[in-house]
């Protein structure tokens, strides 16, 4: 198992998504908190309770010390009309919360947000669909997750999942020349 992301916490711990070698770059599939005396805070498994998802990328804690990470999701769609399958799977990215026990207190996927039919471009991203790298928090609290595929940055309400705001290419804000 290496490590994939690592990120200190206000009090100063090492927060970690950790992975065997066939997982992709960045991608893991268990999260380590360990303090600088290599003391175990925190240790969950994908696949144990309600964390099932691939995490990549980003961890970091919010102000109810819960664990916030980017999730890789799969949904099956039926690109026919792009070339592709009639069952053929996306991957795309979400944001998912678990308290220090593991149980999800909140989850959100791009897939409920923005339809993959829409993308012209779906059949050569289908495997990594908008790309997600990277989550931080606003000065509300709410998610700024940023977009490698489709050069944007959302906010997403952090309590609704609502977009709020997109920034980039074809957002909601003009960018002059």
């Amino acid at each position: 198992v290496g490590f994939k992301v690592v990120r200190f916490t206000k009090d100063h711990n090492l927060l970690c998504i950790t992975g065997t070698k066939e997982n992709e770059s960045g991608y893991g599939n268990a999260i380590l908190e360990l303090s600088l005396r290599g003391d175990t805070l925190l240790y969950l498994k994908k696949g144990q309770g309600e964390f099932q998802e691939m995490i990549h990328h980003e961890i970091m804690l919010n102000s109810k010390n819960q664990v916030v990470t980017l999730s890789r999701e799969e949904r099956i769609f039926n690109l026919i009309s792009k070339g592709g399958l009639a069952k053929d799977t996306v991957v795309g990215d979400g944001i998912l919360v678990l308290d220090r026990q593991g149980r999800q207190v909140w989850k959100w996927t791009v897939f409920d947000k923005l339809d993959p039919l829409l993308d012209d471009k779906i059949i050569a991203n289908k495997k990594d669909w908008m790309h997600a790298n990277s989550i931080a928090f606003d000065k509300d609290s709410n998610y700024l997750i940023s977009f490698y595929n489709n050069g944007q940055i959302w906010n997403v309400n952090a309590t609704t999942g609502n977009v709020n705001w997109k920034f980039g290419r074809n957002g909601d804000f003009e960018i002059p020349p």
